[in-house]
Protein backbone atom coordinates (compact mmCIF):
# COMPACT_ATOMS: atom_id res chain seq x y z
CA UNK A 1 0.00 0.00 0.00
CA UNK A 2 2.52 2.25 0.98
CA UNK A 3 4.59 1.37 -2.15
CA UNK A 4 2.05 2.31 -4.46
CA UNK A 5 0.88 5.37 -3.16
CA UNK A 6 5.11 6.32 -3.26
CA UNK A 7 4.40 5.70 -7.03
CA UNK A 8 1.65 7.54 -7.71
CA UNK A 9 3.14 10.39 -5.79
CA UNK A 10 6.41 10.37 -7.49
CA UNK A 11 4.21 10.41 -10.82
CA UNK A 12 2.04 12.63 -9.86
CA UNK A 13 4.64 14.73 -9.20
CA UNK A 14 6.73 13.94 -12.45
CA UNK A 15 3.98 14.59 -14.54
CA UNK A 16 3.34 17.90 -12.85
CA UNK A 17 6.93 19.00 -13.63
CA UNK A 18 6.50 18.05 -17.00
CA UNK A 19 3.51 20.40 -17.63
CA UNK A 20 5.60 22.82 -15.63
CA UNK A 21 8.33 22.91 -18.20
CA UNK A 22 6.74 21.59 -21.41
CA UNK A 23 3.07 22.22 -21.23
CA UNK A 24 1.49 24.47 -23.02
CA UNK A 25 1.89 27.09 -20.84
CA UNK A 26 5.24 26.12 -19.22
CA UNK A 27 8.61 27.58 -19.13
CA UNK A 28 9.46 27.00 -22.76
CA UNK A 29 6.36 28.20 -23.97
CA UNK A 30 6.55 31.02 -21.90
CA UNK A 31 10.02 32.21 -23.41
CA UNK A 32 8.67 31.62 -26.84
CA UNK A 33 5.51 34.02 -26.18
CA UNK A 34 7.94 36.67 -24.75
CA UNK A 35 10.30 36.27 -27.38
CA UNK A 36 7.29 36.73 -30.04
CA UNK A 37 5.52 39.55 -27.95
CA UNK A 38 8.94 41.22 -27.89
CA UNK A 39 9.55 41.40 -32.10
CA UNK A 40 5.71 42.46 -32.19
CA UNK A 41 6.52 45.26 -29.65
CA UNK A 42 9.44 46.55 -32.03
CA UNK A 43 7.41 46.62 -35.15
CA UNK A 44 4.68 48.39 -33.40
CA UNK A 45 7.31 51.05 -32.49
CA UNK A 46 8.81 51.52 -35.94
CA UNK A 47 4.93 51.41 -37.21
CA UNK A 48 4.21 54.17 -34.24
CA UNK A 49 6.83 56.52 -35.62
CA UNK A 50 6.36 55.98 -39.99
CA UNK A 51 2.55 57.20 -38.67
CA UNK A 52 3.76 60.01 -36.48
CA UNK A 53 5.91 60.81 -39.86
CA UNK A 54 3.28 60.54 -42.04
CA UNK A 55 0.76 62.69 -40.25
CA UNK A 56 3.13 65.57 -39.58
CA UNK A 57 3.69 65.18 -43.61
CA UNK A 58 -0.46 65.58 -43.90
CA UNK A 59 -0.77 68.21 -41.32
CA UNK A 60 2.43 70.12 -43.32
CA UNK A 61 0.27 70.03 -46.44
CA UNK A 62 -2.78 70.64 -44.82
CA UNK A 63 -1.58 73.96 -44.03
CA UNK A 64 1.11 75.12 -46.22
CA UNK A 65 0.23 75.51 -49.89
CA UNK A 66 3.51 75.84 -50.70
CA UNK A 67 4.41 72.04 -49.63
CA UNK A 68 2.25 70.87 -51.88
CA UNK A 69 4.15 72.70 -54.85
CA UNK A 70 7.46 71.34 -53.72
CA UNK A 71 6.20 67.77 -53.12
CA UNK A 72 5.17 67.98 -56.92
CA UNK A 73 7.64 69.63 -58.29
CA UNK A 74 9.81 67.03 -56.47
CA UNK A 75 8.19 63.51 -56.73
CA UNK A 76 6.25 64.28 -60.09
CA UNK A 77 8.73 67.07 -61.91
CA UNK A 78 6.04 69.29 -62.29
CA UNK A 79 6.99 72.40 -63.70
CA UNK A 80 5.17 76.37 -63.95
CA UNK A 81 4.00 78.00 -66.92
CA UNK A 82 7.01 79.37 -68.77
CA UNK A 83 9.86 77.81 -66.98
CA UNK A 84 12.25 75.94 -68.38
CA UNK A 85 13.42 72.11 -67.94
CA UNK A 86 16.90 71.26 -68.49
CA UNK A 87 18.06 67.57 -68.19
CA UNK A 88 21.01 66.46 -67.87
CA UNK A 89 21.88 63.18 -68.29
CA UNK A 90 24.30 61.12 -65.67
CA UNK A 91 27.42 59.83 -67.17
CA UNK A 92 28.38 56.32 -66.77
CA UNK A 93 32.11 55.68 -65.77
CA UNK A 94 33.18 52.15 -67.03
CA UNK A 95 36.80 50.87 -66.00
CA UNK A 96 37.83 50.57 -69.75
CA UNK A 97 37.67 54.27 -70.12
CA UNK A 98 40.29 54.22 -67.44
Amino acid sequence: MVKSLCFFLIALLAYLQYLVWFGNSGFFARQSINQDLNKIEDKLAVMREKNRFLSSQIRELKLNPGAIESHARLKLGMIEQGELFFMVPETISSSNEE
